[in-house]
């Protein structure tokens, strides 16, 4: 991860929650990392190049589900 997303993802993580979110970012770079080519490949492949941006736009969408599913409150 470079500087600049370090600074800006400590800023935009809550209190305490700065592990958590680096956590959450940098495997998500390693995983669209790994089937981002691939799958992307496989669509330019089926001469289907406008789905290289359905298929992010569902991503993007499972990725705020996800957020929101797994967004708990502590004990306080």
């Amino acid at each position: 991860m470079s500087r600049c997303t370090d600074l800006s993802l400590r800023q935009a993580a809550p209190p305490g929650a700065a592990g958590r979110a680096f956590g959450i970012v940098s495997t998500g770079f390693n995983i669209g990392g790994i089937i981002g080519p691939m799958l992307y490949g496989f669509i330019m492949d089926s001469h289907q190049p406008r789905w290289v941006f359905g298929a992010s736009a569902i991503f993007m969408v499972l990725t705020v589900l996800l957020a929101l599913a797994t967004d708990r409150k502590r004990p306080s």
